[in-house]
């Protein structure tokens, strides 16, 4: 399942994130939570070796030009991450990385943007997640959402970013993309009812 930011800046109000040189100097777009469920694929649970209670992600306000010198935008948590079996241990950590459709403007006022008028699906932030145990043998996983080096150039602080399709899941240590360890994706848990993956459900791919 996918999410559209909303954004200071969207046409109407609910359309997409937007980061502007000079008015989102003013306005920051605001926080975003969404609540994490076990990722299913078309067989039934992606990762079979772990189940857990609740998760969320946080994704604070981003402003202009803090996107491009500012790591930590946000944080995610996983509760009660459970082993299926016995022979499955709890892991030290876990993984979790957001991915957005980022769109570039087409206006540059001193045209030395590299990046002008892309319009490409990025990974805006990564987080290493520690895990810790209870006496119940669950555990209780979270790190900060932090930005890679490099992902905005200084170049394009005066161009308009527009970001849609907010898509984040929590995988296995060493598992980003490896459907089989993806444990976690957004997404609502109706009443403990599985989803039905064969026609799209909340938390299927």
């Amino acid at each position: 399942m996918k999410r559209t930011l909303l954004g200071a800046l969207a046409v109407s109000g609910i359309c997409a994130l937007a980061i502007d040189g000079a008015a989102a100097q003013e306005v920051a777009t605001a926080k975003t939570r969404v609540r994490m469920v076990q990722a299913y694929c078309t067989t039934g649970p992606c990762d079979t070796n772990f189940t857990f209670q609740s998760g969320s992600a946080l994704v604070n306000r981003l402003k202009q030009p803090k996107p491009y010198s500012k790591r930590k935008i946000g944080r995610v948590r996983i509760l009660g991450l459970e082993a299926t079996t016995a022979s499955v241990i709890l892991p030290a950590a876990l993984e979790a990385e957001l991915q957005v459709r980022m769109i570039y403007d087409t206006v540059d006022p001193d045209g030395d943007c590299p990046d002008l008028g892309s319009d490409t699906v990025e990974t805006l932030a990564t987080s290493s997640m520690s895990c810790k145990p209870n006496s119940s043998g669950r555990a209780t996983c979270g790190g900060d959402l932090l930005v890679p080096l490099g992902l905005f150039d200084a170049r394009c602080t005066d161009v308009r970013v527009f970001m849609h399709d907010f898509d984040i899941d929590v995988y296995e240590f060493g598992g980003v993309g490896v459907d089989t360890a993806r444990v976690a994706t957004q997404g609502l848990s109706v009443f403990g009812v599985e989803p039905d993956c064969s026609s799209g459900g909340s938390g299927c791919p």
